[in-house]
């Protein structure tokens, strides 16, 4: 299990700004198998495109804009690996993430796997965002209700068994994909000891639109 290939699917959509940081750490993770990263440009107008294909290792998927759920599901059908990795354009992972997360999935019943969030954020209102949601994680338990997508280890055959991500969901879509999973028996765990670092909405506006689309 160890040595599975691995494919990371970044769904991004004018994420220019954050994405550079979040390719340099996936191109850098420690991992000995075979690998793999798409970057799915989700009808990006800014520079999106541009960043991802300025990395020689990053194959990059152009479609129209239809919402993150959507372009990651172009992402997992183009994988070429048994183990898919959803990974948030404005998340940076650990150079161990890979390493840690894996060996959970010697047991065949485990479905995903996620990570733990660190604010990334500087300004108040990021940092706050980041305190609720790290906060909110703290009480869940190890096997988990629901992982979110910015940064979680799945099976392809899984995600492909219960029907992948529900492309008509604009927000909440990994929750209604956890519960799937979790309907044909399999576990989902969350995994605190292993983090990424992750970029919050800065400006208040950004920040209670992404509370409404959540609620």
């Amino acid at each position: 299990c160890h040595m599975t290939g691995v494919s990371i699917v970044i769904p991004a959509y004018n994420a220019g700004h954050t994405l550079r940081e979040c390719l340099e750490s996936a191109t850098t993770l420690r991992w000995r198998g075979e690998f793999e990263i798409i970057v799915v440009n989700d009808g990006s107008s800014d520079n999106t495109s541009d960043v991802a294909s300025s990395f020689s290792r990053v194959k990059v998927i152009d479609i129209p804009h239809g919402g993150a759920a959507r372009a990651t599901n172009s992402g997992i059908k183009a994988a070429h690996h048994d183990m898919v990795v959803l990974l948030d354009a404005d998340a940076v992972l650990e150079k161990d993430w890979l390493e840690k997360i894996i060996p959970s999935f010697d047991d065949p019943a485990v479905a995903a796997v996620g990570g733990y969030v660190l604010t990334a954020n500087k300004s108040i209102i990021g940092k706050l965002m980041g305190y609720d949601v790290e906060s909110r994680l703290d009480r869940v338990p190890i096997d988990a209700d629901h992982l979110s997508t910015m940064n979680t280890a799945c099976r392809r055959e899984a995600l492909l068994e219960v029907g992948l991500l529900d492309d008509d969901l604009m927000a909440g879509y990994d929750v209604d994909l956890s519960r799937r999973l979790r309907v044909a028996g399999y576990r989902l765990i969350l995994r605190k000891d292993v983090t990424c670092r992750h970029y919050w909405k800065d400006d208040l506006r950004g920040y209670l639109r992404q509370q409404h689309n959540y609620a």
